[in-house]
């Protein structure tokens, strides 16, 4: 069984995954639109390669912030659209370029996804499906347990400590009988890629398909993980894994000559 995990898209933001069909060239005085407009011509380039790369999969996991939302930290100023439907539009248009049988969607952070509604239940009900907050999927005894939400750290290179934290408290919860026994953690949210494997279980933060933004200029000093993740389980019943990870180089900083 091959599948695909995505995560934080950010569809509808200027730097957010935007599908050829969505992309438009821009005012050649704008230069913000301009980076934009060369970021989502990179990145729509390499993410679709590493898609046709990859080929059929059976299924393929959306793990939360699919769109941008209303942008409000930015006072809406780096949006492709604001119009939530418009966003969710360029979401489907990504997701419909992948050659997938089966879909699960899970709901992201509700001031991207919507604090009043849902805007992940509306892409979801585009493919026939239900948007979960909590998703289990189990295939040759792997129990994938998947989350959008975790805990960060600010330590460079250092796992988060709510990655492992996450697999005991599902332990505690299954010792219950309330939640299936997972060995399979997907977690996504930082924008950063890590994993943490042990005897019994394996544990990855995905990396995001969204590249700069206002907030992170002004707010965050640790580096991005642009990517996602592709998976297989055997028939054997083990759970392999491989990160396609893209470092935007094209659109680093230059220092301004004095």
């Amino acid at each position: 069984m091959k599948g695909i995990i995505l995560s934080d898209l950010h569809s509808g933001h200027l730097f957010g995954l935007t599908s050829a069909k969505n992309i438009s060239e821009p005012n050649v005085d704008d230069r913000i639109h301009a980076k934009a407009y060369e970021w989502q011509i990179h990145t729509w380039a390499w993410f679709s390669k590493q898609i046709d790369m990859i080929g059929p999969i059976d299924r393929l996991i959306i793990n939360g912030d699919a769109i941008e939302g209303k942008g409000e930290r930015s006072g809406s100023t780096e949006l492709i659209t604001a119009d939530r439907n418009g966003q969710v539009e360029i979401a489907k248009n990504v997701i419909e370029y992948i050659n997938f049988k089966r879909l699960t969607i899970v709901r992201g952070t509700p001031s991207h996804t919507g604090e009043d509604e849902d805007w992940e239940d509306v892409l979801a009900d585009r493919f026939g499906v239900q948007a979960q907050d909590h998703a289990w999927l189990e295939h040759n005894g792997i129990v994938m347990d998947i989350k959008h939400h975790i805990g960060s750290t600010t330590v460079p290179g250092a796992i988060p400590p709510a990655l492992p934290r996450e697999t005991v408290w599902t332990l505690l919860w299954a010792s219950k009988d309330l939640q299936p026994r997972a060995n399979v953690f997907i977690r996504s949210h930082l924008h950063k890629f890590y994993a943490v494997l042990d005897d019994d279980f394996t544990a990855i933060v995905t990396p995001a398909l969204q590249g700069w933004t206002k907030y992170g200029g002004k707010r965050m000093s640790k580096t991005i993980s642009y990517g996602f993740i592709s998976y297989e389980i055997t028939e054997k019943g083990d759970f392999r894994w491989t990160k396609h990870l893209l470092v935007p180089r094209f659109a680093a900083a230059k220092a301004e000559v004095m």
